[in-house]
């Protein structure tokens, strides 16, 4: 089993934009409704980012 963490990511794009997508993975590419673009699904791993001061935060 994995540890690691992926959300899923839609994306509109145009024929020709580059985007990450994790090694190994087949995107799943769909018509969009608008013209000009195709919708770009795939998992997209995340990271943990520590906090050094884990308090609350305000806002005034």
């Amino acid at each position: 089993m994995t540890t690691d963490t992926y959300r899923l990511v839609t994306e509109l794009v145009r024929p020709g934009d580059h985007f990450d997508v994790p090694a190994g993975v087949q995107p799943v590419v769909e018509a969009s409704q608008r013209p000009g673009f195709v919708r770009i699904t795939y998992p997209k791993q995340m990271r943990a980012v520590p906090f050094e001061d884990a308090s609350s935060v305000t806002f005034g």
